[in-house]
């Protein structure tokens, strides 16, 4: 292993148990990418922690990313829950569902593992514009709400520190990011997250 990807793995890893920072990686993709995967395999196997990997380019609504979070803790009855009526009550009431705290047997926090964490928050909460609304996604007092997806991650897992995200960035110069994680008008924007860049 390249000692650059071996140093930001154990790095990113050494303090989960102070202040349980979000993180984001930004640089050349192929490392970032490496440096990601080695924290989650290293991670993954502490049963202090719930690991799930989430690839946006395969993510095209809420559940979709909801999905392998919610299997992870609730295993068997994972099926009977999403069945429920109580169940669909938005992704602030499935995010609720997401923490150690709703299943006491497996008492694991969260580590959320997301690549192209940008293009995730764009995709679900600015996906639904058209044309003429994403070029007055930037113009002062004419800016579309989003969906409230970012909003629902940062309120119900981020800020209560009930799970932590670990995200790459694929493109910090694109609009994805311009709206999303480099917007201080979005919630879950840049300054949720330690950031690392790798060179």
């Amino acid at each position: 292993m390249d000692e650059s990807v071996k140093f930001h793995i154990d790095y990113l890893c050494e303090d989960l148990d102070g202040a349980k920072d979000s993180v984001l990686i930004y640089g050349d993709p192929e490392m970032s990418n490496s440096i990601l995967n080695g924290v989650y395999k290293k991670l993954k196997t502490n049963n202090e922690y719930l690991c799930t990997w989430h690839d946006a380019d395969n993510i095209n609504e809420p559940m979709d990313f909801f999905k392998p979070i919610l299997k992870e803790i609730y295993k068997k009855e994972y099926q009977k829950i999403i069945n429920e009526n109580w169940f669909k009550q938005g992704d602030f009431g499935i995010a609720s569902l997401c923490i150690k705290e709703s299943l006491p047997k497996i008492n694991k926090l969260p580590i959320i593992f997301i690549d192209g964490i940008e293009k995730l928050f764009f995709k679900i909460d600015f996906g639904h514009l058209d044309k003429l609304q994403l070029i007055n996604l930037f113009s002062l007092g004419n800016q579309p709400l989003p969906n409230g997806f970012g909003d629902c991650l940062r309120g119900e897992l981020h800020q209560t520190n009930s799970a932590i995200f670990y995200g790459i960035v694929s493109d910090s110069s694109g609009i994805e990011y311009l709206a999303t994680l480099g917007n201080y008008e979005y919630l879950f924007y840049q300054d949720n997250f330690r950031q690392v860049n790798i060179s």
